[in-house]
């Protein structure tokens, strides 16, 4: 049973690899739980019905069920464990009346859950059979032995993991009142409970005294801790899924804040990328306030661009928003773009200089065979991102082996963004992306350019206002003065 798998998911292959996310710098916007899902494989149907249960949690407030979930796994889990720890009969009842409590309130919750046809939802509404027999045995119990339960713990007490001692109204004759005669004739002050609540631990010779002093109502109530153990505890399986999706969640909303819009995007069966407005969310991550989105195209006829211009134009801003929003569409999340189609890949690489103390052939060597590996294992249903790869080589060195990865993506039937300075590279050969400027201002806008031109002077033409033609007819001129 899970909220996000339709299939067990042990032995899962990864479909990343491992430094993915510090090259796009999405590990300093989720943590990493949250990032081990996303790189995991899941098949299509799991892939949307990931996007549903986003769509609702965004869009239809199944978001306020989830988050009141999880903080009630939480605090069941802290329950279970502080139950576990019990050393006497005595502290067992006192906890397994917390667990029962807290069980039944995760109960409630997820009972209200409507699957409406979704599979991952209907495995957790699934869930509660195994829990609705456990809830009528627990009740049923409590009824039939409410004047001992009441006698033994009127009053509040909660004892360990957000434990508290409440003082029993006036009146009132129970265990906990015993407590509270017994700690204020010895002088302790406990006119203020929440004072005493962490840590709370019942002496095991005072408990094995109180049960033998009460050993009718202890033998009856002995039987309460057994049901609490016997209970199934798969529930506590979900806590770590709703808050992968509630931590996607916060994120969609923190982006929103900064006026980012987001987008669940259609999942086609055509090879393609194709968004509009696409936004590189890592920004958030280094306290960019306003991020420039752009369009982008891939497709089975145009599979792998080169990305060119000037250094600080938004270059690999562009790659890493592209990749982050590959990642997070092909984990059934929602994406950082006005509108986007984009094909359920299945495996995202990612190449980023690894070490910028590395010079020469050292660095050189490093970045071949980190290239080389991607390029042995990735296939045609596989988004490959590079960027400034063999960037610390000469330039006919660094131009020919950025060629050489260009034609092995295709040979392979990849997708792939190249990210390059190298001006010798043969541009006619490939479909280009550039940095576009405004005068001498970067726009961090990327265009495309389906002519030859070089990295950096194209951006010097503009910003001097500079033609090619006017450039040539002033070299005409000169050299017909003789200049």
């Amino acid at each position: 049973m899970s909220l996000l798998y339709l299939s067990p998911a042990d032995n899962r292959a990864r479909r990343v690899n491992d430094d993915i996310f510090s090259n796009l710098n999405i590990d300093k916007l989720l943590d990493d739980k949250t990032l081990d899902v996303m790189a995991l494989s899941i098949t299509k149907d799991e892939l949307l019905c990931r996007r549903e249960v986003f769509r609702r949690l965004l869009d239809c407030g199944l978001y306020r069920v989830f988050y009141k979930l999880r903080a009630e796994l939480a605090d069941l889990d802290s329950c279970f464990y502080v139950f576990d720890k019990s050393t006497n009969l005595l502290e067992q009842i006192f906890r397994a009346k917390n667990v029962f409590e807290s069980y039944k309130r995760a109960w409630e919750t997820v009972t209200g859950i409507e699957p409406n046809g979704n599979p991952l939802l209907q495995q957790l509404k699934d869930h509660l059979q195994t829990m609705d027999n456990a809830i009528a045995k627990l009740d049923k119990f409590s009824k039939d032995h409410q004047e001992e339960l009441d006698a033994f713990s009127r009053g509040r007490i909660r004892l360990g993991g957000g434990a508290s001692l409440v003082a029993p109204s006036k009146g009132s004759c129970g265990t906990v009142d015993q407590f509270v005669s017994l700690a204020q004739g010895i002088g302790i002050d406990i006119t203020d409970p929440m004072a005493h609540s962490r840590n709370v631990k019942l002496n095991d010779h005072f408990a094995a005294n109180y049960c033998i002093a009460h050993r009718k109502r202890a033998s009856v109530l002995s039987a309460y801790p057994k049901l609490i153990a016997d209970l199934d505890r798969g529930i506590l399986n979900y806590r770590d899924e709703v808050d992968f999706y509630i931590k996607v969640c916060d994120l969609v909303t923190k982006a929103s804040t900064h006026g980012i819009k987001w987008v669940l995007p259609h999942i086609t069966d055509s090879k393609c990328f194709n968004a509009t407005s696409v936004y590189d969310i890592s920004l958030l991550g280094e306290g960019v306030e306003s991020i420039v989105p752009n369009d982008v195209w891939l497709s089975q006829a145009e599979n792998v661009f080169f990305i060119i211009g000037a250094n600080g134009g938004g270059k690999t801003s562009y790659l890493r928003a592209v990749a982050i929003n590959a990642l997070l569409a092909t984990a059934g999340c929602p994406i950082f773009a006005e509108a986007a189609s984009i094909y359920g890949f299945n495996k995202i690489y990612t190449h980023f200089p690894a070490d910028e103390s590395f010079t020469g052939s050292g660095r050189f060597l490093e970045e071949k065979q980190r290239t080389d590996i991607i390029l042995n294992v990735c296939g045609e249903n596989d988004l490959v991102f590079m960027n400034e790869t063999f960037s610390g080589t000469d330039e006919q060195k660094g131009s020919g082996e950025t060629v050489s990865v260009a034609r092995r993506l295709n040979e392979n039937g990849c997708m792939g963004l190249i990210v390059t300075h190298f001006g010798a590279i043969p541009f006619d050969n490939y479909p280009v992306l550039c940095t576009d400027v405004n005068g001498e201002e970067r726009t961090f806008r990327i265009i495309r350019r389906d002519k030859r031109i070089n990295a950096h002077a194209d951006d010097i033409l503009k910003k001097y206002d500079l033609t090619s033609d006017l450039i040539s007819k002033r070299l005409q001129r000169r050299n017909s003065n003789g200049t």
